[in-house]
């Protein structure tokens, strides 16, 4: 069984008047799976309203406080909830996330918070305890009076409230088709200055990174570790909407080296493990949706096993897709590795072969032709100790027309 631990959490408004947080009364080796938070809403030191966690209420993995004292609490468990409190700490709505939509939204007594539920898709975010927000980008927005809040998912599907009314605003709704520009500008405008935020702070964030003490399970995080979970979205979402102011900002993150998360590589082949940037896919996909190229610092490495010294990729390849031309199904990974660079893509799926599955391993490399996008797509599949290419094909990028990266 996992072990999840739930740590004090605490959130700021933006204009830094109100403070929300959750504290536990047990020890922070007991904090698993406890049933004993008390949520406080600050205005200064003086404290607005106190709430206890409700029976069956599951504990929180994430608060947030807007500038008008709107408190959101993320409960994380396998029935999770959003949960919107008022400045005057009364539940409005409790939002039940499920993957299977109920025959009838859930009862609501008198005086109660309203209930209803949102569905997830896909049902993948729901393994290893719901984890859902991974990489999202919550936010509070106000129209015409109207107090809002939105919780945009990584692949997509926005969970949208109405705070004033206390309600769940569905994706076909007329209320929901009135704010969609509105959504789009907070989304691209706290993005854009998260980004800039942060660039201000690129000393302190590359100490950040580079350290190697982390915070144990259970910490509360600090408040830099807490904005740097949101880059990656923050991302995503200048290239979604086509940020153009943000170039500047892209090009000063783009210097920054910094791995993420690995796997094992069926191209380099057995031991080899190919790593990620945390940041440069998403930022180079962000600086071709803008029409502008990277300048050709790698997006993935490649390694002989974890602890061993990254394969030397060569950066800034010049005439890239002429020296790309000249691939062949001959050709091991490292020569391509050595020819063309680093890949701008990888994706690994398996496929039946007989009795058992073979891994197949892609890396798309983009070029821009004639003011174009087109990408070129190397297939590896497993053969014996080592990948074998066999597939060198190029065709107009797809993911142009679909947020497939």
């Amino acid at each position: 069984m996992t072990t999840v631990f739930f740590p004090d959490c605490e959130a700021t408004s933006p204009n830094g008047r109100f403070t929300l947080e959750a504290r536990s009364h047990r020890a922070l080796e007991e904090r698993v799976y406890q049933d004993d938070f008390v949520y406080r809403l600050f205005d200064g030191d003086r404290v607005v309203w106190e709430r206890r966690q409700g029976p069956g209420e599951h504990g929180p993995h994430q608060v947030l406080v807007s500038d008008d004292g709107w408190s959101i609490l993320r409960t994380h468990g396998y029935t999770p909830q959003v949960i919107a409190v008022s400045p005057e700490g009364h539940d409005t709505i409790h939002v039940l996330l499920r993957r299977a939509r109920s025959a009838q939204e859930p009862a609501q007594g008198p005086g109660q918070a309203r209930r209803c539920e949102w569905v997830i898709d896909p049902p993948y975010v729901f393994m290893g305890g719901l984890f859902w927000a991974g990489e999202s980008w919550p936010y509070f927005f106000q129209v015409d009076g109207t107090a809002w809040f939105v919780w945009r998912t990584s692949w997509g599907p926005r969970l949208v409230l109405d705070l004033t009314q206390g309600l769940l605003v569905p994706e076909d709704s007329p209320a929901r088709a009135a704010i969609t520009r509105a959504m789009d500008e907070a989304e691209k405008r706290g993005a854009y200055h998260l980004l800039w935020k942060l660039a201000a702070r690129l000393y302190e964030v590359q100490q950040f990174l580079a350290s190697r003490e982390r915070p144990s399970i259970g910490d509360k995080p600090s408040p830099l570790q807490v904005q740097l979970r949101h880059v990656r979205p923050a991302l995503k979402l200048v290239g979604l909407h086509r940020c153009e102011e943000a170039l500047p900002v892209l090009r000063f993150w783009e210097r920054l080296d910094h791995a993420g998360s690995s796997q094992s590589s069926t191209a380099m082949g057995r031991g080899w493990d190919v790593e990620e940037q945390a940041f440069r896919p998403l930022l180079h996909h962000a600086l071709r949706l803008l029409g502008e190229e990277p300048l050709g610092y790698a997006a993935y490495h490649f390694r002989p096993g974890r602890g061993h010294a990254r394969f030397p990729v060569p950066e800034h390849v010049a005439h890239r897709r002429e020296r790309a031309a000249e691939l062949d199904p001959g050709m091991s990974a490292e020569q391509v590795l050595q020819r063309v660079g680093s890949p701008d893509h990888v994706r690994q799926h398996s496929h039946p072969a007989g009795k058992f599955y073979r891994w197949t391993e892609q890396w798309d490399y983009d070029f821009r032709v004639a003011g174009q996008w087109v990408t070129l797509r190397l297939t590896w599949e497993e053969h014996e100790s080592r990948g074998r290419l066999s597939h060198i094909q190029e065709a107009p990028a797809s993911w142009l027309q679909a947020d497939e990266r």
